[in-house]
């Protein structure tokens, strides 16, 4: 019963919403009917007519917005419906006085200008179809009757004609409200998923940061036992009480990334994490940030044996991009974490180039992307505003390792996702890097590209808009 009354009162609102928009052109129309009359010699008659006809349509518009604000639904129902059928018995009257007044063709000039009215009566009582048939009916049988009336097949054809046609507007009604129905079921039934689905982002970033934070407590101690262990056996020079101290240092090792990942993704899925002050905006000297990144992981790099290079273009050491640094870090932190992964050999290379000087990766144009943030995201790194931009730069990471095959880089970006490789080991993660990059591409509105040749390797990057001179503020380098 209430979502019937909420489907009648929306059908009403919109009904109201029509009739207030159409006050004016209805009344234009009215006039140029009673002037029609009055060209006729029916002055008094109709200007009487048309002073009735307004006033009550105005008074039927505010009579319903009073109602709308404190009777249910029948009772606005039924108040609609009396006004509506006073305004249809006032409707006719134009033709009865052209009947006996009026030449032939200010006959049909009045007769087409009161059925254009029933024709815009369709969308602004569309799927009230009683409301309709109480103002329209007396028009309809007025109009058919005197036709009827005139006898001859010229007479009833038009007849027939006019009821047809009324019979058709009826069915316009009654179509158009069902379509406006099913289409209000859907928004509410879309509102309801979409508020499911953010509940269930809610729910799983709260799990995460519970959890992630629930085990840090057991895992420090078992890295407290394990150094325990470890300095027993040194002391007492036990390999085995070793090898066990040292088991448990590297399973916490590997441990202590995920549960970060865990907690870092449950703070991101947060509500109102969008708006955290982790990505304040700022200018942001990339070529300081990459030399800083490539600082921080170059022991990671001389421990797997790779080479990690460095390539900026000279002209870039200055110029900065308006964007949070924090965020920048952390997109490619887990982006060049995850190119040491997957890079046994060779080396991981840091890039930072004008998009028109960029060379393209090598094998064409790219067959696949991940957009986390897209280029009509309203987020930092594209909120230049009155700084004004001096081109675009491209920040990108390549590796020479195993690649990505086409078929699974639409979903390298998704949680969890780990591309299927012969062999994998657990201390590869659990599937978050990217997933975590692709959560601070979209706060920042950045478009995360990625092009992979299988054996050949991976390229991930971004482009943001540098500032214009002027705006740039000097930065110190990190």
């Amino acid at each position: 019963m209430a979502s019937t009354d909420t489907a009648l009162l929306a059908q009403l609102a919109t009904a109201r919403g029509q009739v207030r928009r159409s006050l004016l052109p209805v009344a234009l129309a009215h006039a140029l009917v009673a002037g029609l009359l009055w060209q006729q010699g029916v002055g008094l008659a109709a200007a009487a007519w048309w002073c009735a006809v307004t006033a009550v349509n105005l008074a039927r518009s505010a009579r319903a917005r009073r109602l709308a604000a404190q009777a249910p639904a029948p009772a606005q129902l039924r108040s609609m419906g009396r006004w509506l059928l006073l305004m249809g018995l006032l409707e006719p009257v134009p033709l009865l006085l052209c009947a006996g007044y009026a030449s032939q063709e200010s006959q049909y000039l009045v007769s087409m200008v009161l059925l254009g009215l029933t024709v815009g009566g369709v969308s602004n009582l569309a799927g009230l179809l009683r409301l309709y048939l109480l103002w329209a009916l007396p028009l309809c049988a007025t109009l058919a009757g005197l036709w009827l009336a005139r006898g001859g097949p010229e007479g009833w054809g038009i007849a027939l004609l006019v009821l047809l046609f009324f019979g058709l507007l009826g069915s316009y009604v009654r179509d158009y409200g069902a379509l406006l129905r099913r289409e209000r079921e859907a928004a509410t039934a879309l509102r309801l998923e979409r508020d499911r689905a953010t509940a269930a982002v809610h729910a799983r970033s709260q799990f995460f940061m519970a959890a992630s934070h629930d085990l840090r407590q057991p895992l420090g101690a078992i890295r407290w036992y394990g150094e325990a262990v470890l300095e027993h056996a040194r002391q007492l020079q036990h390999d085995t009480l070793a090898d066990i101290g040292a088991g448990l240092a590297r399973a916490v090792a590997r441990t202590e990334p995920m549960l970060a990942q865990l907690l870092e993704v449950g703070q991101l899925d947060a509500p109102g994490a969008a708006e955290g002050p982790a990505e304040a905006a700022a200018p942001v000297a990339l070529s300081g940030l990459l030399q800083s990144l490539a600082e921080a992981w170059q022991p990671e790099a001389q421990t797997r044996g790779l080479a990690l290079t460095l390539e900026i273009d000279p002209q870039l050491d200055a110029p900065q991009v308006h964007s949070s640094e924090a965020g920048l870090r952390r997109i490619f932190d887990n982006i060049i974490g995850n190119a040491f992964k997957f890079t046994p050999s060779g080396e991981v290379s840091l890039s930072l180039q004008r998009v028109a000087d960029a060379a393209a990766p090598a094998g064409g144009s790219p067959p696949g992307s991940g957009n986390p943030g897209g280029a009509g995201s309203a987020g930092l790194a594209g909120g230049v505003g009155s700084a004004g931009s001096a081109g675009r730069v491209r920040l990108s990471v390549r590796d020479t390792g195993i690649g990505i095959a086409p078929e699974h880089l639409p979903r390298l970006f998704d949680d969890f996702y780990q591309v299927p490789q012969a062999g994998r080991s657990a201390a590869r993660g659990v599937g978050l890097g990217l997933a975590i990059a692709r959560r601070h591409a979209q706060r920042l509105g950045l478009e995360l590209q990625v092009h992979s040749v299988p054996g050949q390797g991976s390229c991930f990057a971004c482009e943001l808009p540098l500032l214009a001179v002027a705006a740039a503020v000097p930065l110190s380098r990190p």
